[in-house]
């Protein structure tokens, strides 16, 4: 892949696996969502704690040997040595996790037209889930209370 230039938003993911296992089950999901041109993948760690407390991690270069090819090879190595270890500081003997580095393609389009017209990007955030949920709670309570 030459340099990215025209980027959508990029974001990141740590998801937690108490068993220690990658069983590639979501790699078909994550393959659909980047064939869709909704996401591209840049990087993928994956990094776990041994039981004797030392650290193990692979950088997922669309190369490896690993069972999730469906994702491509078109990675960016945005994630370091460095990276995995700071990851891995809380980490539980047996514990692992999956670091997933991706741009939203869908944006770059939206980023072009807001730019043509003058906008720029002022903040953005991702709201937490629970406080998502907790809105929605509260909003039905308040409609039963009122109807």
């Amino acid at each position: 892949m030459g340099i990215l230039t025209e980027l959508g938003p990029v974001e990141y993911l740590v998801i937690g696996f108490e068993n220690g296992k990658f069983d590639g089950s979501a790699a078909t999901e994550i393959g659909s969502l980047q064939d869709q041109g909704i996401i591209r993948v840049l990087d993928l760690m994956f990094i776990s704690r041994n039981q004797d407390g030392s650290i193990s991690w692979i950088d997922y270069d669309g190369a490896d040997d690993l069972d999730i090819g469906v994702i491509g090879s078109d990675l960016v190595s945005l994630l370091s040595e460095d990276d995995a270890s700071e990851l891995a500081v809380d980490l539980q003997p047996g514990q692992a996790i999956a670091v997933l580095v991706f741009e939203d393609t869908w944006a770059v389009t939206l980023q072009e037209r807001l730019a043509a017209a003058g906008g720029r990007l002022l903040e953005a955030s991702r709201v937490p889930r629970e406080a998502v949920n907790a809105a929605i709670a509260y909003a039905a309570q308040e409609i039963e209370e009122v109807g």
